[in-house]
C-alpha cells in the first residue's frame, strides 16, 4: 500500500511505500509520519540508491571502455593501412626516379652516338 501525505497546497505531495514504513493506510496515521521516520527510510534506502547509481555508472563506463577499445582497434588498423600506402608511394617514387635517370642516359647515348635528340617539346607540328 501507499501512504500519501499533504500538508499545504504549496508543499509537494509525498508518497511512501507502506511496506517500508511498516504502516497500513490510515488517514489518521498518515499525519503521524515524523521527520525521524523519513530519515530512517532515507538512511535505509540511501545504500540501495547508491548501489543502483554506482551500478548504472559502472555499466556506462564499461560501455564507454568497450567503445574506446573498438576505436583504438580501428585507429590501429587505419595506421597499418596508411603505413602500407606510404611504403607503396615511396617505392613508386624511388622507381620513378630510377627510370627517369635511366631514360636520361638513353637520351644522352642516342644524341652522342646517333645524333638523335628526343624531346616532347621539340616535336615538329603536324599540319
Amino acid at each position: 500500500m501507499w501512504i500519501r501525505t499533504k500538508k499545504r497546497a504549496t508543499e509537494r505531495v509525498t508518497v511512501f511505500n507502506c511496506d517500508v514504513l511498516h504502516r497500513c493506510y490510515n488517514p489518521l496515521m498518515a499525519s503521524q509520519i515524523t521527520k525521524k521516520d523519513l530519515e530512517t527510510i532515507l538512511d535505509r534506502k540511501l545504500g540501495e540508491y547508491q548501489e543502483v547509481i554506482l551500478d548504472a555508472i559502472n555499466t556506462k563506463f564499461s560501455e564507454v571502455d568497450q567503445r574506446l577499445g573498438n576505436i583504438e582497434k580501428t585507429i590501429q588498423s587505419l595506421a597499418t593501412t596508411l603505413d602500407a600506402f606510404m611504403k607503396r608511394m615511396m617505392d613508386h617514387e624511388d622507381e620513378f626516379t630510377i627510370m627517369k635517370a635511366e631514360l636520361n642516359l638513353i637520351k644522352k647515348v642516342l644524341k652522342e652516338k646517333f645524333g638523335i635528340k628526343i624531346s616532347l617539346q621539340d616535336q615538329p607540328r603536324v599540319k
